[in-house]
């Protein structure tokens, strides 16, 4: 590898092959040191071995012309901007590179959205872990390299007690930065400084609020500046870039504040407990909510549990819970996006912005994927449209119509046929419809929890 030529993609970058095993290798200068990622898997301090790192670096370090102009010894801004499709075409695709598999990946910006308490911080620890070991974290696949974690809410005695709760040892390359009254908005060519003299593969932010401060996390216009330079200093550093910010207080809201966050950051994931769940005060479910680079990863399960006899923390891999009707989080939304549906077809968007979501919600996605596969809806070229089992195509003595053969204040997931030892009427819904007040009050129930109830 040592003698293959450099291929500059801007001043500190570059794609070679790997002498190890002949597969593409990302090269990126970070100061005076380089930091090398193969695509074909092979360890970065192996590789390191094979390159004649000094020469590497003093090519990387040599300016070069851009256009027509003279060369200034710096990248220019505008170079490259135009792109040679041929050549685009041309190259292979490089395979995704992923530094904790399917959740963050080199040059990329992930968020991990959660509410307070849910262990957002310590799984981000453990990914920091993962990655400084160069072994999985949580069952999470994670590629050797420096972890970086700029932590603006604990301070350094919490942040002291948090690293030996997660085992960390001196030598174990995860390095904390007490981000405490630092802002993006001041801070962040500070930041990049940092992580450049560090050579950080993974850095991780926590949290937007604090690290935001002064700024409305609700606000497009005060969000975007923020989430595009993050962004932007993922792509510019070549590192895994995590953030972390709260997750709203209802249950279908997978962030707190403006849907900027979920339209520029590459991948967002959540992860919290799952409603009824009896193992619900350890195990939390990382849910994909968003994946631009790669195909959505399934849902993971882990474990977050405290050993106070021993102070430590572990955070593991865990079995899926499955509630005992079977029933999925975003059954939840299940009757609103089918009281959405009509006879003429709509756009996904539309539908997510009839619900008060985001037009590009995947939950909104799953949901509709569902009611396909079952018959209630049926996906047509210019959008979704109510299938043939939808329950309007029902009469409202069937026993499937949502409307039928329920009781008032019936508990959630409950059926229960009017008979007269029940309720009022007569034997069967079937002779008699409901009436205006059962209808009324079913359609409270509905929008109070949600779902079929």
């Amino acid at each position: 590898m040592s003698a293959a030529p450099l291929t500059k993609r801007d001043g500190d970058r570059t794609v070679m092959t790997c002498a190890l095993c002949d597969q593409a290798a990302r090269v990126a200068r970070h100061g005076d040191r380089l930091h090398v990622h193969c695509f074909g898997g092979c360890a970065e301090v192996d590789v390191l071995e094979s390159l004649d790192v000094g020469r590497i670096l003093a090519e990387l370090t040599t300016p070069t012309a851009v256009g027509n102009g003279p060369s200034t010894g710096k990248s220019d801004r505008y170079a490259a901007r135009v792109l040679d499709v041929a050549a685009l075409l041309a190259a292979p695709d490089e395979p995704i590179p992923w530094r904790c598999e399917g959740i963050a990946a080199d040059g990329y910006l992930t968020v991990l959205a959660g509410r307070g308490g849910e262990g957002k911080s310590w799984m981000a620890l453990a990914l920091a872990c993962g990655v400084a070991r160069g072994r999985p974290a949580a069952g999470i696949r994670c590629e050797q390299g420096v972890a970086l974690i700029f932590d603006a809410e604990n301070g350094p005695k919490l942040i002291a007690r948090r690293l030996r709760a997660a085992q960390v040892s001196a030598d174990l390359a995860v390095q904390p930065v007490d981000a405490g009254g630092l802002r993006f908005s001041h801070d962040l060519d500070w930041m990049r400084e940092v992580i450049e003299r560090e050579g950080a593969s993974l850095v991780v932010f926590d949290s937007l609020r604090v690290l935001s401060t002064g700024a409305k996390e609700s606000d497009a216009d005060e969000m975007e500046p923020i989430i595009t330079r993050l962004k932007q200093l993922a792509r510019d550093t070549g590192a895994a870039v995590v953030l972390i910010p709260h997750r709203g207080k209802s249950e279908l809201n997978d962030y707190r504040g403006s849907s900027v966050i979920l339209d520029q950051t590459d991948m967002l994931f959540t992860l919290g407990r799952v409603p009824g769940d009896p193992d619900g005060r350890h195990r939390r479910k990382l849910t994909t909510i968003k994946c631009r680079i790669d195909e959505e990863p399934e849902p993971r399960w882990v474990r977050i549990e405290a050993d106070r006899a021993r102070g430590l923390v572990t955070v593991d891999e865990a079995d899926p819970y499955e509630s005992e009707d079977g029933g999925r989080p975003r059954d939840g939304l299940r009757q609103q996006v089918l009281d959405q549906l009509t006879a003429t077809p709509q756009p996904q968007a539309r539908i997510a912005a009839g619900l008060g979501r985001d037009k590009s919600d995947q939950t909104v996605r799953r949901v509709l994927r569902d009611l396909g596969a079952e018959g209630l809806a049926e996906r047509r070229d210019d959008g979704w449209a109510k299938g043939g089992g939808h329950p309007d195509h029902l009469g409202s003595d069937h026993p499937d119509h949502p409307h039928g053969n329920m009781l008032p204040g019936a508990e959630r997931g409950a059926v229960t046929e009017l008979t007269p030892d029940n309720g009022p009427g007569p034997s069967t819904a079937a002779d008699r419809p409901a009436t205006a007040e059962e209808d009324a009050e079913i359609d409270r129930l509905r929008e109070k929890f949600g779902g079929e109830w």
